[in-house]
């Protein structure tokens, strides 16, 4: 296990940083507020279709477009979860192998830390997600 994660830390920190990057750049930004405009826009398309052929809109439909707006409201704060996840995953995984490099034969209460953070955080995310 101490030569898996020794030699695993430069990946896991390249992976994560690369993740991060990609998670807080303008092309994401775009991303988000691009699939927040596309669902008012079908939403108001779909409206105007069944209004022209005098269909009513269902309650459902409009609970469904309903929760779909607040999933898409949450998305920046499921981005942000997830750099802070990645972030604790870094840290944890770093300090980890910076014990195991110095002999240290257990986890340090300061690592264990930064485990129950990431379980944390992978927790709130998978919530974010439901």
């Amino acid at each position: 296990m101490k030569n898996i994660v020794m030699a695993g830390d430069t990946l896991v920190a390249a992976s994560c940083d690369s993740l991060m990057d990609i998670l807080r750049s303008d092309a994401m930004d775009e991303l988000i507020r691009h699939e927040k405009e596309s669902l008012r826009d079908n939403y108001s398309a779909y409206l105007r279709s069944m209004e022209l052929r005098g269909v009513p809109v269902s309650p459902e439909s409009d609970r469904h477009y309903v929760d779909l707006i607040r999933r898409a409201d949450r998305l920046s704060d499921v981005r942000n979860s997830c750099v802070s996840a990645l972030r604790s995953m870094k840290n944890a995984h770093a300090k980890l192998a910076a014990d195991f490099a110095s002999g240290k034969k257990e986890v340090a209460q300061e690592v264990w830390e930064e485990l129950l953070q990431l379980n944390y955080m992978a927790s709130r995310v998978s919530q974010m997600l439901d």
